[in-house]
């Protein structure tokens, strides 16, 4: 059983089989709109913490698609309400009084994923810094526009925003267990390989080196909340927006594009969602790509 202090589900529960426990009241699904501090959620960071928890899992042995070794991963990006394609975020996890903050198999999996795994590789520390410049964009109306990604518990970075696109991260402002980021080092990173494909708009992770394919979301979230069992807000200090005081300070607009629809007008499923919007050519010699 696990608890949790965030849980709130948005379909009906597949078991009433409870995976955990949570303590705090807050909603995942709505963890975007706080990006206007620059702070991110309980939700966004419970995702992240998840991500670096599966690119450290050991070897699986019947998974056997892999060809290069399997080093754990140094640190985890997320991101939490990408500009295009879908973001891995699907469901909330509000803590349900009722039950005394139980969450339930049913609603972890549908919380978090669509059928991607978590992929570790190694990238540079200029990689990271300029997917973290890439959070930002100009919209054809002028608008700033704000993609955030957020960081696992190792990772702290600040955002000024009086900065122009490309320059809001100073690299000495970005630190992994303490450590500045060094642009020159090496480092293994833990993401969806959606993200690593690009197809969610951070294209500077492209020719990250030695991937290393882990567990699929929905199974690999759901064991994680199993093995983590009670379920804390995290301190909300991994992100930091300066100069937000000062004249002309933007966070940017965080966008929350509309669900997707099938033909009679139901929403689409996410697997096919992540595919249809992916940032990139929706076709390869074998048809659609999926996103893994």
């Amino acid at each position: 059983m696990t608890r949790h202090s965030h849980s709130k589900s948005t379909h009906p529960d597949l078991s009433s089989h409870h995976v955990g426990r949570r303590t705090f009241l807050t909603a995942m699904g709505t963890a975007a709109a706080t990006f206007a501090t620059g702070i991110p959620a309980h939700a966004t960071d419970l995702v992240a913490d998840w991500a670096l928890w599966a690119g450290r899992r050991p070897t699986d042995p019947e998974n056997d698609a892999n060809i290069h070794p399997n080093i754990p991963a140094q640190l985890a990006l997320v991101a939490a309400a990408p500009r295009v394609g879908q973001a891995i975020i699907a469901g909330d996890l509000v803590r349900d009084t009722a039950s005394g903050g139980a969450v339930t198999f049913g609603r972890t999996w549908k919380a978090v994923g669509f059928g991607d795994p978590i992929v570790s590789a190694t990238v540079t520390g200029r990689q990271i810094h300029d997917a973290l410049e890439q959070q930002w964009t100009i919209a054809a109306s002028g608008e700033l526009l704000f993609a955030p990604l957020a960081g696992s518990k190792n990772v702290r970075y600040t955002f000024y925003t009086l900065g122009r696109i490309g320059d809001r991260v100073n690299p000495a402002d970005v630190f992994i267990d303490g450590v500045p980021l060094n642009l020159t080092g090496t480092y293994r990173l833990a993401f969806p390989s959606y993200t690593f494909l690009a197809n969610d708009g951070y294209g500077a992770l492209g020719g990250f080196q030695a991937p290393y394919r882990h567990q699929r979301d929905f199974e690999s979230f759901v064991a994680y909340i199993r093995e983590t069992q009670t379920l804390t807000p995290a301190p909300l200090n991994r992100v930091t927006a300066a100069n937000t005081t000062r004249r002309g300070a933007e966070v940017g607009i965080v966008l929350e594009p509309a669900p997707l629809l099938l033909p009679d007008g139901t929403p689409m499923p996410l697997p096919e969602a992540a595919i249809v919007s992916a940032d990139r050519p929706h076709t390869d010699r074998a048809g659609l790509r999926p996103p893994c």
